[in-house]
C-alpha cells in the first residue's frame, strides 16, 4: 500500500474545476486481481483449524424446531450425488448479494417464508451500481488532464481509476445521490498499430506467440507513429492527450437510493439440485436518474466555465422519469440482506447476526444499507474481519 498522497493528482488541479462542486476521486486496485484459491490454497491446506470443502453444495440451513438458531448445513456434490451434514455452533453465510438471499429463502423447513424472512426483508433492497452512457464532451483544446480520467492508470506501482464526483456540499445543496463520473474515446491510444503491439507483448510475457502473429506484425509496421506516440505515454504513465474537437465520451457510476421493490425473489424454474434458481427485479427510480443528470449538469457547467469544452447529455437523460437507455451494473450485489437496528427495517443487526436467530450471521455486500458509488470489496472484507473478531472474542470465546 502507497501513501495517499496522489488523492489531489496534478491533472486535476490544472482542470482548474471549483473544489467546492467538482472532487477528484481515486480507485486504487490490485496490480492483479488476486485469486483467492489460487493465492491461498497451500495456507488453507496447512491450517490445523481450518477445514475446507471443495465440490459441497448447500441444499439447506438447517434450524432447530423453534427457529430460533441453526443446528448446522445440509451439503450434496454434484459430482457423486452424496449428501451429508456439517454440524455447527456457529454458521455463517458469505455466498454474495444474490445467492446469500436464496440459501436463505429455499431454508424452509421450519420457517415457511425462509430462514430471516418474518418481516419479507430478505432480498429487497438490491442495489447495484448503474453504469450508463451520459453524454459527450467536444474538447476546446488538447487536454492531458482529461485523458488521465479515460481509464486506468498506473502511479507508483498502483493501479489507479480516477473520476470526477460531485463534492459533498454539492450533493447537500442539490439533494443527489453520489455519483462518479469518467470519460473515454475512441481515439486514445485505440489504433490497429498500437493494439497489435499490446497483444504481442501480452503474448511473448506468456512465452508463445498471439495468434495471426503476421497480421500483428504488419498493423504494428504499418502504424509505428502511433505505436511510438502511445509507447512514449505508457512509459510516462500518463495518458495521450484528447485531439481537439474530439468527442470524449462521458459515463457514470453512481449510487442507487435503497428501495425496498427492488428485490431478489425465488423463481419457480429449478437447478440441477431441485432448488429454486432466483429472479432479479432491479429497479432505479426518479431519484436515481436525477442524481445522474444533475451531476452531470454540475460538471458540465465548471467545463464551460474554465474552457474546457461543452458537455451534451443524452437524451434519455434529460427525461423526467426513471427510465434508463443501455443499462448495465457492475457486478456489485448489495443490500438482499441489510443491516438494521429494527428486525423490520433489516435482516441483520449490528454483529451481522440475522434477527431472530442465535448463531446465524451473514458476510458480504448483502448485509450494506446503502452502496455508495464506489466498488464495494474493501468495505465488505472490512465488515467480514470484524464479525470475525466478534466471533472470536464474544461468541466462540463462551462456548
Amino acid at each position: 500500500m502507497h501513501p495517499f498522497d496522489y488523492w489531489e493528482a496534478d491533472d486535476f488541479k490544472l482542470l482548474n474545476v471549483l473544489p467546492e462542486k467538482i472532487v477528484n476521486k481515486l480507485w486504487q486496485f490490485s496490480p492483479n486481481q488476486t485469486k483467492f484459491g489460487k493465492v491461498y490454497r497451500a495456507e488453507l491446506e496447512k491450517a490445523s483449524n481450518i477445514q475446507v470443502l471443495l465440490h459441497a453444495n448447500v441444499l439447506e440451513i438447517m434450524s432447530n424446531q423453534s427457529g430460533k438458531a441453526v443446528e448446522g448445513v445440509k451439503i450434496t456434490s454434484l459430482d457423486t450425488n452424496k449428501t451429508g451434514t456439517v454440524r455447527a455452533k456457529v454458521v455463517v453465510l458469505a455466498c454474495g448479494g444474490i445467492e446469500n438471499t436464496r440459501i436463505l429463502l429455499t431454508s424452509n423447513s421450519v420457517q415457511s417464508a425462509g430462514l430471516g424472512n418474518q418481516n419479507d426483508n430478505v432480498g429487497r433492497f438490491f442495489m447495484e451500481h448503474p453504469h450508463v452512457h451520459t453524454g459527450s464532451l467536444i474538447s476546446l483544446k488538447n487536454s492531458q488532464p482529461l485523458a488521465y480520467y479515460s481509464g486506468p492508470t498506473v502511479r507508483r506501482g498502483t493501479h489507479l481509476q480516477p473520476a470526477l464526483s460531485v463534492s459533498e456540499t454539492a450533493q447537500q445543496k442539490n439533494q443527489i445521490l453520489n455519483v462518479a463520473m469518467l470519460m473515454g474515446s475512441s481515439n486514445t491510444h485505440k489504433t490497429e498499430g498500437y493494439s497489435a503491439f499490446k497483444k504481442i507483448s501480452k503474448a511473448l510475457k506468456s512465452g508463445k506467440l498471439p495468434n495471426d502473429f503476421r497480421d500483428h506484425i504488419i498493423n504494428v509496421v504499418t502504424d509505428l507513429d502511433e505505436v511510438a506516440s502511445g509507447l512514449y505515454y505508457r512509459i510516462r504513465g500518463t495518458r495521450k492527450p484528447f485531439p481537439r474537437n474530439t468527442p470524449i465520451n462521458f459515463r457514470s457510476m453512481s449510487e442507487q437510493m435503497p428501495n425496498p421493490d427492488s428485490r431478489v425473489i425465488l423463481d419457480t424454474e429449478k437447478d440441477a439440485l431441485g432448488l429454486p434458481r432466483i429472479k432479479l427485479d432491479w429497479r432505479l427510480t426518479e431519484l436515481d436518474k436525477r442524481s445522474i443528470r444533475v451531476a452531470n449538469q454540475l460538471v458540465g457547467e465548471e467545463f464551460w466555465r474554465v474552457g474546457l469544452g461543452r458537455l451534451q447529455i443524452s437524451e434519455w437523460l434529460r427525461q423526467d422519469d426513471n427510465q434508463f437507455e443501455t443499462l448495465v451494473g457492475g457486478f456489485h450485489h448489495m443490500g438482499t440482506t441489510r443491516m438494521s437496528e429494527a428486525p423490520k427495517q433489516g435482516v441483520v443487526e449490528k454483529n451481522c447476526r440475522v434477527h431472530g436467530l442465535a448463531n446465524l450471521y451473514i458476510a458480504g455486500s448483502s448485509i450494506f444499507a446503502t452502496g455508495g458509488h464506489s466498488n464495494p470489496t474493501l468495505t465488505l472484507v472490512a465488515l467480514a474481519l470484524r464479525l470475525a473478531e466478534h466471533l472470536e472474542k464474544q461468541v466462540l470465546s463462551v462456548n
